[in-house]
């Protein structure tokens, strides 16, 4: 039998620990239950979409990759296992 993994990103306050993360490294963050718009205060740089049922998230990169690393970064510092999509 497969035991299920439930990913901590299901917690409304991992959500919101996520939001924080992400602010720490200077961007503007607007989250919406499980999306996140991500901006550096002149334009939107990515779109974080959680699917926690799923252990995955797809980030949509908007302008240039270069904060990539900082946002993956913040999302697996909260759960090390989730699937991470690029779209």
């Amino acid at each position: 039998m497969k035991k299920e993994r439930f990913s901590p990103f299901l917690k409304h306050e991992e959500r919101l620990r996520l939001a924080y993360n992400i602010r720490k490294h200077g961007f503007y963050v607007r989250l919406h239950a499980y999306e996140y718009i991500v901006g550096d205060r002149t334009r939107f740089v990515a779109i974080v979409l959680l699917e926690p049922f799923l252990g995955r998230a797809m980030v949509k990169i908007i302008n240039n990759g270069e904060n990539l690393n900082k946002i993956i970064s913040s999302i697996k510092s909260i759960d090390s296992k989730i699937n991470i999509e690029i779209i």
